[in-house]
């Protein structure tokens, strides 16, 4: 799993996010869940089709219809390893 600062991303940290996450990509693909766009994207529509039971489960406070920079790290690091 990548690490990053769960309580508060701005967009500077997201950015740095977005690079660490291609960087473990490029290490350690064969333990990613999703390592292919298909999956990788069925997970993304998957996670935001249950985003109400997604954010209840990791105990986050999120406006979907506003939703931060953090609420996008955690959705894409999330689907690296959702089934």
């Amino acid at each position: 799993m990548i690490k990053y600062n769960s309580n508060y991303m701005n967009y500077n940290e997201f950015k740095n996010f977005l690079e660490l996450m291609y960087n473990n990509y490029l290490e350690n693909s064969e333990n990613w869940e999703n390592n292919n766009l298909e999956s990788f994207l069925e997970a993304l529509i998957a996670i935001t089709d249950d985003l109400d039971g997604f954010l209840i489960h990791n105990e986050r406070k999120y406006n979907k219809n506003n939703p931060s920079w953090l609420t996008f790290a955690d959705i894409l690091s999330t689907a690296i390893i959702y089934e």
